[in-house]
């Protein structure tokens, strides 16, 4: 038998007041100025909060530096793609969640459900297309026009790209509670895994 609320908590909840809500930037526990393939990402979610995991997002730059024959080096497609074989979920010290090959997995559920070339206009930080991108300078800023040619076509030329992750698996997009009271949970901990170079390809 399937469990409901009953609708006059319901009306309850539709008509909230005298609440907060804010922006909370997490810094992982193993901070460095840059990661390196392989790496294990460690970030901890506020405690005695109110979290609303459908906002989860992680933002990250991508540098390629094209070197030796000058190949046109392109970042993999879909941002989450940088996710390795390991994505871990403590709750109060104890795995709750461990996805194999996380990265695989993402792109195959995109492609099963329709996902395509149609989404890279609001989705342009996913990459959902590697043949586009919005190339980021030295001075950070993002150039108005979109590329087409590949990422590098000299030698020891360096390309910056902003990507996001706001498209989860599993716990964090399928938790049937998708607000949880850390207060309760007590310590929980995201763990990311990142991949390796051989993610990216060359032209």
């Amino acid at each position: 038998m399937e469990t409901q609320f009953p609708k006059n908590l319901a009306y309850a909840v539709k008509t909230m007041s005298s609440f907060s809500k804010s922006t909370v930037k997490l810094l992982p526990d193993n901070r460095t100025d840059t990661v390196a393939s392989g790496n294990i990402i460690r970030a901890r979610l506020p405690q005695n909060s109110i979290i609303d995991l459908r906002t989860f997002t992680m933002y990250y730059q991508g540098i390629v530096t094209a070197t030796g024959s000058g190949g046109k080096g392109h970042y993999p497609r879909l941002s989450s793609s940088i996710i390795d074989t390991l994505i871990t979920i403590f709750v109060n010290g104890t795995q709750i969640e461990n996805i194999q090959n996380y990265h695989l997995l993402y792109n195959t559920l995109y492609d099963l459900d329709g996902g395509g070339i149609d989404q890279q206009a609001k989705r342009h930080l996913e990459n959902v297309d590697p043949s586009v991108f919005y190339l980021v300078t030295d001075d950070q800023t993002t150039s108005a026009t979109p590329q087409i040619t590949g990422l590098a076509a000299t030698d020891n030329s360096t390309v910056y790209r902003k990507f996001v992750i706001n498209n989860w698996c599993g716990f964090l997009a399928t938790c049937s509670t998708p607000c949880i009271d850390t207060n309760d949970l007590n310590e929980v901990i995201i763990e990311i895994r990142l991949a390796t170079s051989d993610v990216c390809f060359l032209s």
